[in-house]
């Protein structure tokens, strides 16, 4: 099963169920399939037109380690978790 699909089953169920305690788990667990759905960074310039990277969700700038010369782009947030 794919993250997308298990989003969809998700929605889905929540309007069935009454309960606050599982509309709350419906919610949560939501949240976290939402945060590992593969997003790509912004790109982000600020007052002196340098071009960064931020996160998607939190808008934190990601840290940006250069190693062999090369940028490289972390496959999570460092703030918020979120897959990039």
């Amino acid at each position: 099963m794919t993250y997308e699909k298990a989003i969809e089953m998700f929605v889905a169920g929540k309007s069935a169920t009454e309960c606050e305690v599982k509309k709350e788990l419906y919610d949560l667990a939501i949240a976290a399939l939402k945060k590992q759905t593969p997003t790509k960074p912004l790109e982000f310039a600020d007052d002196t037109c340098d071009i960064f990277l931020v996160c998607p969700n939190c808008k934190f700038p990601l840290i940006n380690p250069f190693k062999n010369g090369k940028p490289h782009i972390p496959n999570y947030c460092h703030f918020c978790g979120q897959r990039l």
